[in-house]
């Protein structure tokens, strides 16, 4: 069974190109219908583009990561008949896995320079069974005492991420938001404009939400995925947001 621990793991591979493959894909229930598998690996591959890799060895890479994925995918699936699969493929570093999923998610691959863990954290907060896309009921982003401080909307809730200020970020079951992040000081951005270091240091990243994600477990925040989280994305505040980007420790301590 995946914990919390195994997507600690997979965020400790890193790559210096956006060169990791994820693949998350429902395999069909009907032996028969697991012909045309391919096609729809392939469709999503395709989809996931070059994930912003500008070089000729990073290119070879990611063909290398699609060549894993599929004779995973090929030597596996029959195994996997109603299951939605995550595959994990990279050539360097190396890099080769595959996680079932307790629940039905929405299809997607993405190259990143890590893995991309957000459909894992909403597999493990849904119940055995839980399919996604047919789920219609609102859901209910979780309570937090009416004094508490909230941040809404994305570009608040990237100053909170910045600011190490987030306490719980609450944030969307799927999408992708392209973004930027500095290399030197870590810093997030959707515009790429908002660092004394973009443009010697920037790296495009394909999903800003998975960095926010990622940034905030290692902060100690809680997380939660929620299918319509207010503002697109929100957050509960450990303490004010300022203006400088440097965290308000004052107010952290009141």
């Amino acid at each position: 069974m995946m914990t919390r621990t195994d997507i600690g793991r997979l965020l400790d591979v890193r790559a210096a190109e956006p060169t990791v493959l994820s693949l998350y894909l429902r395999v069909p229930r009907d032996p028969a219908a697991l012909r045309g598998l391919p096609a729809r690996a392939d469709e999503l591959l395709a989809l996931a583009g070059s994930g912003g890799a500008g070089d000729p060895d990073a290119a070879a890479a990611q063909d290398a990561g699609r060549r894993m994925a599929r004779e995973m995918l090929e030597v596996h699936a029959p195994e996997w008949l109603g299951r939605t699969v995550a595959v994990f493929a990279s050539g360097e570093p190396r890099l080769a896995q595959t996680v079932v999923l307790p629940c039905a998610l929405a299809d997607r691959a993405v190259f990143a320079t890590r893995p991309h863990v957000r459909p894992l954290l909403v597999a493990l907060q849904r119940p055995p069974g839980y399919d996604m896309l047919a789920a219609g009921r609102p859901e209910q982003v979780p309570g937090e005492p009416r004094a508490a401080l909230t941040a809404i909307g994305l570009q608040p809730c990237l100053a909170a991420v910045n600011q190490r200020a987030a306490r719980l970020l609450i944030v969307p079951e799927s999408g992708l938001t392209p973004g930027f992040l500095c290399q030197r000081c870590t810093m997030l951005s959707s515009t790429g404009t908002d660092c004394p270091d973009w443009g010697a240091a920037s790296l495009a990243v394909p999903d800003l939400i998975e960095e926010m994600v990622v940034t905030a477990l290692r902060d100690g925040a809680r997380v939660q995925a929620v299918r319509n989280p207010p503002g697109g994305v929100a957050a509960w505040l450990r303490f004010p947001l300022n203006a400088t980007g440097e965290p308000a420790l004052s107010a952290a301590t009141a």
